[in-house]
């Protein structure tokens, strides 16, 4: 069984400061040591905790530049009416996302054997 699972919907919100805002549906358990690990293109991993990613699947282009260059963004979890959990957490870039098409598609990921950190490389 994968640690990874696809979030159904996001939100990424840009303040006046480029500060980003990535919104997504709460999750059991408070989030351990969070990374995001981002390649500058359609994907990004949010590396909860042990045993939990989440794919962002689809960045919006608008953007992808500001997220490329971001060094930390806020997460806000939602029970799809209030916020239940606010953290910050580090950008880590890379030239590539394990589901790029260099090494596998985004189904092959979620059903993948290995762990995200073996396959992120952390």
């Amino acid at each position: 069984m994968s640690d990874f699972e696809r979030e159904q919907s996001f939100l990424i919100a840009q303040n006046e400061k480029g500060e980003l805002l990535i919104s997504i549906e709460s999750r059991e358990g408070d989030p351990v040591d969070p990374l995001i690990v981002y390649d500058g293109k359609d994907h990004a991993i949010l590396y909860r905790s042990k045993g939990k990613s989440i794919v962002l699947d689809y960045i919006n282009p608008s953007v992808r530049e500001t997220l490329s260059k971001a060094e930390n963004v806020s997460i806000s979890e939602t029970d799809g009416k209030d916020i239940v959990l606010f953290y910050e957490t580090r950008v880590k870039h890379v030239p590539a996302l394990p589901l790029s098409d260099e090494f596998m598609t985004l189904e092959e990921l979620l059903t993948s054997d290995k762990s995200p950190k073996e396959l992120l490389g952390l």
